[in-house]
C-alpha cells in the first residue's frame, strides 16, 4: 500500500481525528510525474543584512530599488548590495505599517506617525493637530488614509491632502456606516478602498475630493487581528473575526482555512500575516507568538483543497516576519532581531518533518501487522559528500499520542541514487502513524511512503 504525502497541516485537537503535519516541507504538485504530489524542502533564510540596531524588526516595504524597515527605534534603507543606512527615529515599539506613493511613505505607528520624502529623503514627525495618528495606512487616489484609535471616532477613517502625506484636516474623514463597529486597519486595491472594521468591512471609492461608500458592497465579517491583514496579486488575506482565515478578492472574502488551522491560530488577535510569491506560487504566512502557518494558493487550487503547512525556526515560531520583493529576491525582516534576511533556496531549514496515518480496518477493529516501511523519495545526495545523512522515523500505536523509539536509516552518499530507504519489523497495531524527520542539511524530497503489512 503506498501512502501519499500530499499533506495538509491537519493537527486535529482530537488526535485521534488526525495528526497530519508537515513542518518545513511544502507539498508541490508535479503534474506528469511519479506521483501526484511530492513534498519538497521549504525556502529558508539567508542573512542579507544586519543594521547592528538594537531592537527587532517592525516593519518593512520596498520602493524604487530599496527596501525600507523600522527596526528597533530606527527607520533604515537597505540597497540592493546590503549597504545600511540609519535615516531617523521612529517612536514605540510595536509593529508598524507603512504604504508609499511615488513621492512619499507614510509610517503609521500608534499615537503619532511620519512621512518619508523619497526625494530629498528626510524623515519628518507628522505635526499637524488634525492627524488622528492612527495605526493603519493606506494609499489611493493622490491620498494617504489612516483610521482613528480615539474611541469618541474609532468608526471614522481620515484622509489626507492631496499628494502630500503631512498635511490633515479635522473634517476630512468618512464615517462606516453599514455597523457601528472601530475601524482597525485599510488596504487599497486600484479604484477601492477595503475599510476593516471590529464586526464588517466595507469597500469604499475615492472621488476628486473625499470618498464614497460602494452601494451593497459590505462584508458581515469583520478583521480579527490588525496586523493579519496582508495582500499579494491582488488578493488581501486575514484572520477575520470569527477566527477564519479569508483570501479577499474584489467584494467577496472566501474561507481558505481548516478547522484545525482554526483552532492553532485560536483567533489570536497578535497574529501577523504576510503575503508574497516565491517560484510562481502564491502563499500566506500567519504567524502568532510561538506558530507560523502557510497557505499555498497555487497548490490549493490546483488539488482542489486548501494546502497548509507549518514553519518554523528553533522549534518555534518562522523568524521572518513581513515580505517585499526586490528583483530577483524576497526579503524578510528578523522578528526577534535586527537583521534583513534573503527567503530563498541557499539555505536550508535546521528540521523538516512530517506525520502521516495508516488507515486502520474499520469493518472489523482488528490488529495490523507493519512488516516493512519504506520511504518513496530522494536518496543519493550530492550536497554533503563526507556523511550519509540520516532520517529518524518514530512510530506511533495510539495515533500520536505518544511514540516509539526513534529508529534511523541514512539516506545515502554521493552517487548512491538508487539505495531503498527501509525499515522493518513494528509489530501489531490497531492505530498508528508515522513520523519522519530530517536535521541533516540537504535538499529533501518525499513521493510517498511504502506499507507492506497484513
Amino acid at each position: 500500500m503506498l501512502l501519499p504525502v500530499g499533506l495538509s497541516y491537519n493537527e486535529n485537537r482530537e488526535r485521534t481525528v488526525s495528526v497530519e503535519s508537515v513542518t518545513n516541507m511544502q507539498p508541490e504538485v508535479t503534474i506528469g510525474g511519479r506521483q501526484q504530489v511530492a513534498l519538497i524542502t521549504c525556502p529558508g533564510l539567508t542573512q542579507f543584512a544586519d543594521s547592528g540596531i538594537q531592537g527587532v524588526g517592525r516593519g518593512i516595504i520596498s520602493i524604487n530599488g530599496n527596501i525600507y524597515a523600522v527596526v528597533g527605534s530606527s527607520f533604515i534603507k537597505i540597497q540592493s548590495n546590503g549597504t545600511v543606512t540609519i535615516i531617523g527615529l521612529i517612536d514605540g515599539s510595536g509593529p508598524v505599517r507603512m504604504s508609499a506613493s511615488s513621492v512619499e511613505i507614510h509610517i503609521a505607528v500608534f499615537d503619532t506617525g511620519y512621512i518619508f520624502n523619497l526625494s530629498s529623503e528626510t524623515l519628518t514627525q507628522i505635526t499637524d493637530t488634525d492627524y488622528p495618528q492612527g495605526r493603519a495606512t493606506a494609499y489611493i487616489g493622490g491620498r494617504f488614509v489612516t483610521e482613528s484609535p480615539d474611541p469618541g471616532t474609532s468608526d471614522r477613517f481620515y484622509y489626507s491632502g492631496l499628494l502630500n502625506g503631512g498635511s490633515w484636516e479635522g473634517l476630512d474623514f468618512a464615517t462606516a456606516e453599514r455597523k457601528t463597529d472601530d475601524v482597525i486597519n485599510l488596504s487599497a486595491d486600484s479604484d477601492t478602498l477595503n475599510v476593516y472594521g471590529t464586526r464588517s468591512i466595507e469597500f469604499w471609492a475615492p472621488t476628486a475630493t473625499s470618498f464614497d461608500p460602494i452601494p451593497g458592497a459590505v462584508l458581515p465579517y469583520g478583521l480579527g487581528a490588525r496586523y493579519s491583514l496582508a495582500e499579494s496579486s491582488g488578493v488581501n488575506f486575514f484572520l477575520d473575526s470569527n477566527g477564519q482565515v479569508r483570501a479577499l478578492s474584489g467584494y467577496q472574502g472566501q474561507v481558505v482555512s481548516t478547522p484545525a488551522v482554526e483552532y492553532a491560530l485560536d483567533k489570536d488577535s497578535d497574529a501577523q500575516g504576510c503575503a508574497y510569491v516565491f517560484e510562481g506560487k502564491l502563499i500566506y504566512e500567519i504567524s502568532r507568538s510561538n506558530l507560523t502557518l502557510c497557505y499555498d494558493v497555487t497548490t490549493s487550487q490546483l488539488v482542489g483543497k486548501p494546502i497548509w503547512f507549518k514553519k518554523e525556526t528553533a522549534d518555534s515560531r518562522w523568524k521572518g516576519f513581513g515580505c517585499v520583493d526586490l528583483g530577483t529576491k524576497l526579503y524578510q525582516l528578523g522578528f526577534d532581531d535586527s537583521k534583513i534576511y534573503s527567503l530563498d533556496r541557499a539555505t536550508i531549514p535546521d528540521v523538516r518533518e512530517f506525520t502521516i496515518m495508516i488507515p486502520t480496518d474499520d469493518d472489523n477493529r482488528g490488529w495490523s501487522v507493519i512488516d516493512e516501511l519504506e520511504l518513496i523519495g530522494r536518496s543519493g545526495t550530492g550536497a554533503i559528500p563526507d556523511i550519509d545523512p540520516q532520517i529518524m522515523l518514530r512510530v506511533s500505536r495510539d495515533n500520536g499520542y505518544t511514540e516509539g523509539e526513534e529508529k534511523w536509516m541514512g539516506v545515502g552518499t554521493v552517487g548512491q541514487y538508487a539505495k531503498r530507504i527501509r525499515w522493518r519489523r513494528f509489530g501489531r497495531f490497531r492505530q498508528c502513524s508515522l513520523n519522519f524527520r530530517q536535521t541533516d542539511l540537504y535538499d529533501w524530497t518525499v513521493l510517498g511512503v511504502r506499507v507492506r503489512g497484513r
